[in-house]
């Protein structure tokens, strides 16, 4: 770890031969001598705490920390099969370490674990993984931990917000109050989706493959999207529009952009299966979709379009592309020109900066960076590194954004 404004760097220890790395906010997630069956030793790192061990054999990538960055949740207990493990929660630091869900199933149904306001949610099978709704959902109050068992036999996946968890059963799409009490079934032929930032709206798919939106109180379902709706990429931001697919191939999907206010005709973006997204779906300000189409089977890049969701323009802005990220307003930093070889393992890319509302134009950053870049949190500087020549000249770099 090292400062953005430059000095010494904080090793956060050795990882193995084989590990995994996961930054979320302030914290990092590290998980050491990850083992075939995906367990390993898990490390917490943040700069107001420094770097603690925290469980020996945890499942690597299912941890999550809250939004004040003091606590934790994540897989420790991870059995030698990787089969199973216990579900924790503890402060960043370690401390106060408690048991949540005890031998839960980790291979084949992952928990998918969340703090939402003053409550933990955790998605689990209890049991060998079976049938497509074998979970079960549950929160626990803060700070007391209080358990409340909200649905059983549910899709492993939950959307909630402060007061309310949307899921999905055999029955169909539904709510049920975080803290426990009566579930209220939303829609029975829905299928999956999720709720709106707010927690006022429900955006789903059907049994039989159409896209609907409904209040979440006194639910009224509006068809979006009446069929071939095959699963959804992304809502924007503002969550007006939404990103879906029909058809998946082997280099891509089909894809296809839709209004989410009313029922209206959607637009096509590619009607063969060689689209894709390599990044944020949108720009900041929802203005225009990002997608790249004629996908490399090879390298999963290909050329970036920024379509006006509005439908007055469709600017290419790059090709080769395999990485895109949303900056503010309706500027987009990606990677060009990708070849998948060398890098740190993933390969290089010429580093561009364009804005969408200006027609597309891109500026080049640096030249054949290594491709995985990141933005720093003020949105006015990018992350990088690069190794194409060995010597003085390899190293991390900080450049400002035009």
């Amino acid at each position: 770890a090292t400062k953005l404004t430059g000095g010494s760097s904080e090793s956060l220890g050795p990882l193995g031969s084989k590990f995994w790395v996961s930054v979320q906010g302030s914290v990092v997630f590290s998980w050491s001598s990850v083992a075939s069956t995906g367990q390993g030793a898990l490390s917490v790192w943040s700069a107001s705490t420094g770097l603690h061990a925290i469980a020996p054999a945890s499942y690597g990538l299912l941890a999550t920390v809250s939004a004040d960055g003091t606590q934790i949740l994540y897989v420790d207990g991870v059995d030698s099969t990787g089969t199973t493990g216990d579900v924790s929660i503890a402060q960043v630091d370690g401390t106060g370490a408690k048991k949540l869900l005890s031998g839960v199933h980790v291979a084949g149904c992952f928990p998918q674990l969340g703090f939402v306001g003053t409550f933990v949610l955790a998605s689990h099978c209890d049991a060998d993984p079976g049938a497509s709704f074998s979970s079960a959902i549950t929160s626990f109050s803060l700070p007391s931990l209080a358990r409340n068992d909200l649905v059983s036999h549910a899709a492993n996946y939950w959307s909630a917000s402060s007061t309310r968890v949307f899921t999905a059963t055999s029955q169909g799409v539904l709510l049920v109050p975080i803290g426990g009490g009566p579930t209220e079934m939303l829609d029975k032929t829905g299928f999956i989706g999720q709720l709106s930032a707010d927690g006022q709206t429900t955006f789903y798919s059907t049994k039989s493959h159409a896209f609907r939106r409904s209040p979440a109180v006194m639910p009224s379902p509006m068809t979006l999207v009446p069929n071939d709706f095959g699963g959804l990429y992304s809502l924007s931001g503002d969550e007006a529009w939404a990103l879906y697919y029909w058809n998946m191939g082997s280099a891509g999907s089909d894809l296809y952009l839709a209004a989410t206010g009313a029922p209206s005709m959607p637009t096509t973006l590619s009607s063969t299966t060689t689209a894709g997204i390599v990044g944020d779906p949108f720009t900041a300000d929802s203005t225009h979709a990002l997608y790249v189409t004629d996908v490399d089977p090879c390298n999963q890049s290909g050329a970036l379009h920024a379509r006006a969701v509005d439908g007055t323009s469709d600017a290419i802005l790059g090709h080769g592309v395999a990485l895109d990220r949303a900056i503010s307003g309706s500027k987009v930093v990606f990677s060009e020109n990708y070849v998948a070889t060398g890098g740190l393992r993933l390969g290089r890319a010429d580093i561009e900066v364009a804005d969408t509302a200006q027609g597309g134009a891109s500026t080049r950053i640096v030249s054949r960076a290594d491709v995985i870049v990141e933005i720093t949190p003020s949105m006015d500087q990018v992350v990088y590194s690069w190794s194409l020549r060995p010597g003085s000249s390899s190293g991390l770099y900080l450049a400002r954004l035009p």
